[in-house]
């Protein structure tokens, strides 16, 4: 009788773990599908697109667009994008918002054009146009009319260069 009660309990243990099994399966299965189904691949067009730079095991980077056209050679072309920073800790830097970009997948170096605003953790603003993101020396370019906005103060000059943490910014005139 004892051997019988045990051999049903295992029985219905293996049983409920293969329908968890095959829940967990079908519902990661289904989330693929979704992401697949927002892709055309006649025309490399996906919608709602979001890429994340992971560097030991801490978020750098994440960017979310509403269009996105991947390209053969591992750019994208962006629509509409926010990009948040965030620094060897994972604290939080600052985002980038633009209406348009281009991005190295790869290097992860951005080219933001029209008209870009920057907003940091320090709550500075930063409006300007065609900004360039350098992911290997970690700095933020343009040479276009900049307006920096802190509380009540603002400062303006052609082009700027910072670093990606936003503690040495540099106006030209």
């Amino acid at each position: 009788m004892c051997n019988i009660k045990f051999d049903i309990k295992y029985k219905t243990k293996n049983v409920c773990l293969f329908i968890i099994f095959v829940i967990v399966f079908f519902s990661y299965k289904a989330k693929i599908v979704c992401i697949e189904n927002n892709f055309n691949k006649s025309e490399h067009l996906m919608k709602n697109f979001s890429f994340v730079k992971i560097d030991k095991n801490v978020v750098k980077m994440l960017l979310n667009s509403d269009y996105a056209e991947i390209l053969s050679n591992n750019i994208a072309n962006l629509k509409h994008l926010k990009i948040f920073f965030y620094d060897k800790n994972g604290k939080y830097i600052a985002t980038v918002f633009a209406n348009s970009a281009r991005v190295d997948i790869v290097t992860c170096n951005i080219f933001c054009n029209d008209k870009c605003i920057i907003i940091t953790a320090k709550k500075e603003r930063f409006d300007t146009i065609n900004l360039i993101y350098n992911a290997k020396n970690k700095m933020f370019y343009s040479n276009n009319v900049v307006k920096v906005t802190e509380k009540n103060n603002s400062i303006s000059g052609i082009g700027f260069e910072s670093d990606y943490r936003f503690n040495k910014v540099l106006i030209k005139n």
